[in-house]
């Protein structure tokens, strides 16, 4: 088994806060794929059943922004097909909606689906993503989604930790809480 990062769209894995993920002395073998501008041209079903194929592989995943969202919509099919859904660390997850400096609101695929899983959007949603196995870092001062995100996880019932910083996690006390959530997988790797 692996563990599985993805970034965000247009950074380089290494880019914080994929430094430290990069860096971190995993036990087991950490697989970090580019999201080339090429790959992320590709239709968005065809991104996430790549993903889809790469979780088959995994025993956790990380996502950095665009990366936790594909890592979201992924999860969300394995479980639509009764398959186990690894433990996953989101960092700077934007849930669906966003935007950058000086562009318009986006919304993301399947954001509905993926706001009902989470217990955030329809209440009737069919599926549930399982509270125990995914876990937010979120950074107070992030600008590309609502600034109450880590209250709204956490009144769906996840672990969303708020940290102060902007999108890319980069103050002290981010990185503290970031290497403490990847000892917390990499222990949980080794089960």
């Amino acid at each position: 088994m692996e563990l599985l990062y993805l970034h965000g769209r247009g950074d380089d894995p290494r880019a914080p806060p994929g430094d430290r993920v990069l860096s971190y002395p995993w036990p087991i073998v950490l697989r970090a794929p580019p999201l080339t501008p090429d790959w992320l041209a590709q239709p968005f079903s065809q991104q996430v059943s790549i993903v889809d194929e790469w979780l088959s592989e995994c025993s956790g995943a990380i996502g950095f922004s665009w990366g936790a969202w594909l890592l979201l919509c992924a999860v969300l099919e394995r479980l639509e097909r009764g398959l186990e859904v690894p433990s996953l660390l989101l960092l700077s997850c934007v849930l669906g909606e966003g935007h950058y400096t000086g562009s318009q609101r986006w919304k993301a695929p399947r954001a509905k689906e993926v706001l009902g899983a989470l217990g955030m959007g329809d209440r009737t949603a069919p599926l549930e993503l399982p509270r125990d196995r995914v876990r937010f870092i979120q950074g107070t001062e992030d600008t590309t989604g609502s600034p109450d995100t880590a209250q709204q996880l956490k009144a769906a019932g996840f672990v969303a930790l708020p940290v102060h910083g902007g999108h890319g996690l980069r103050g002290k006390q981010a990185a503290q809480v970031i290497e403490r959530e990847l000892a917390r997988l990499a222990r949980d790797s080794r089960r």
